[in-house]
């Protein structure tokens, strides 16, 4: 018995995991009034209109799955409260829908898959079905909700469905009573239970409180729900002449029997009025019978109305279609891939998915047999998102060799200094000064050719030497002719002798 009992409770354990809620099944929210109760010619929120919506399935639904669809303040469906939807001949889902009325406020449509999704990609329609909104009508606490919800004007409609997508409209309301035919303010609807609620709201005065009044509503086939019967006062009414507040007082008499409600009442301050709403049977045929007596009047004013009612239904239905979905690739040049779904095409009944993918950048080298490096792109192919960049460098040549820091004849770093000096030159001193240069006596220098300043050097030759490649010699000639200028040297090549040599410490001679 405790095997049967864990067994059992594991196949409900995975009947309830099987079935799943689908997200978003609707879409494009339209509204449009088709049913005028009061005949009124005018857009009232209590008449009757028709809701169209879009509906799309795709194959990864199962059998039991759920969606819904929640209408606040949305009184009841007029319409058929069972319908399927279907697509060429096969019935998908099953919906059903739950009036909110005046308990709730709120009307629920609850839709079950019924068959699997084979063969196909997805199975798509479109669903209509007519409903009425709340503007109030008793002193329930839903009634009085809707009765402050709307307004005269425009309104936008809002449901929400199974993955929270919003199905919005706007709708325009206008104002006005629904007994636009009478100076008397009454109004018949049926609640979702079947049951038909009277409203009858009394007049006012128009500069003062009422002094004396009497509502009275006749059915002479009987049928009134007394348990089930209230009058109130109220100050705050709504642009159809429905209560937005309520109110008790010592001054309502309210008498019920099968056939007649009436309500009496005496001495109410200006703007305060009284409201009577009585439950009853699916009588055709009601009485409506006010007298009303504003404070300095010296008689009532009596009006009465018979009212025959018939019944009105909504439409409402379900059409659908079958179609494949076909997937699209391309290229773009961001950086994240996009997909975006195209509607299904009206001709054959497909729809096409887009996904964009980024562009991929391939970077690699070469060689080529130019003389400068330059850069090649190969742009993608079809279906390939992939951009390669080829960087092409000059062929090294065969017979080249490696750069180096020195000379291959020669074991030292290069240097400015001719090749004759084994050590490098001075930075106080030109390199060509030596004191035992055979032209120069003892401890005398030799001037430069060039005058440079206090540890300048000598800029190396503006043009490049080959490898191996040294400065030429210095030019003794040049070397003599400068030292006669200077007065240093005679004609002949002599030596000039007029001053004392210049001793190892003595301070070396300054040029300005």
């Amino acid at each position: 018995m405790k095997l049967f009992s864990s067994v059992a409770f594991s196949l409900l354990f995975l009947q309830s995991v099987a079935a799943a809620e689908v997200s978003n099944v609707f879409s494009n929210l339209s509204l449009k009034q088709t049913v005028d109760l009061n005949q009124s010619g005018k857009q009232m929120p209590f008449n009757g209109w028709l809701a169209s919506l879009d509906w799309s399935l795709d194959s990864s639904v199962a059998a039991g799955d759920t969606f819904t669809i929640t209408m606040p303040h949305t009184y009841r469906m007029v319409s058929a409260t069972t319908f399927p939807l279907t697509a060429d001949g096969v019935n998908y889902a099953s919906c059903k829908g739950v009036a909110g009325g005046s308990s709730t406020g709120t009307t629920i449509i609850t839709c079950t898959v019924a068959n699997a999704i084979t063969g196909v990609d997805r199975v798509f329609g479109t669903l209509s079905f007519s409903v009425s909104f709340g503007a109030g009508g008793s002193a329930n606490s839903a009634d009085l909700s809707d009765a402050k919800f709307y307004t005269a004007g425009t309104n936008t409609i809002t449901w929400s469905q199974s993955g929270g997508q919003s199905l919005t409209a706007p709708v325009t309301f206008d104002s006005g009573k629904y007994s636009w035919k009478s100076a008397l303010n009454y109004y018949s609807h049926n609640l979702p239970t079947g049951v038909r609620q009277e409203y009858m709201l009394s007049q006012q005065c128009p500069s003062s409180g009422i002094e004396l009044g009497e509502l009275k509503i006749i059915n002479p086939d009987g049928g009134f729900d007394c348990s089930n019967t209230f009058a109130y006062t109220s100050n705050s009414i709504n642009a159809w002449s429905f209560p937005e507040t309520f109110g008790s007082s010592n001054n309502i008499q309210l008498v019920c029997t099968t056939n007649l409600v009436t309500v009496t009442y005496t001495n109410l301050q200006p703007g305060e009025r009284v409201f009577v709403d009585a439950n009853r049977g699916n009588a055709q045929s009601i009485t409506y019978y006010e007298s009303i007596q504003c404070q300095g009047d010296s008689s009532p004013k009596i009006t009465a109305v018979k009212v025959n009612y018939n019944v009105v239904s909504g439409s409402g239905g379900s059409s659908g279609q079958v179609g494949t979905i076909v997937t699209a690739s391309s290229c773009w040049t961001g950086s994240q891939a996009v997909t975006s779904t195209l509607p299904f095409a009206t001709t054959d009944l497909t729809q096409t998915v887009v996904v964009q993918n980024p562009f991929l950048t391939s970077i690699s080298t070469s060689t080529w047999t130019g003389a400068f490096t330059t850069t090649v792109t190969q742009p993608a192919s079809s279906g390939n998102c992939q951009v390669n960049v080829i960087v092409l460098e000059p062929t090294p040549s065969p017979s080249s060799k490696p750069a180096s820091s020195e000379p291959a004849s020669s074991s030292k770093a290069a240097s400015s200094v001719p090749a004759s000096s084994s050590k490098p030159a001075s930075s106080s001193e030109p390199a060509a000064s030596s004191s035992n240069h055979p032209l120069l006596l003892p401890n005398q220098r030799l001037l430069p050719s060039h005058p440079l300043l206090l540890n300048q050097r000598l800029h190396p030759p503006s043009h490049p030497l080959l490898p191996n490649q040294r400065f030429p010699p210095p030019n003794l000639q040049r070397i003599r002719t400068l030292l006669q200028l200077f007065g240093l040297l005679l004609p002949n090549g002599s030596p000039i002798v007029t001053a004392p040599l210049l001793s190892p410490t003595s301070s070396p001679l300054q040029c300005n």
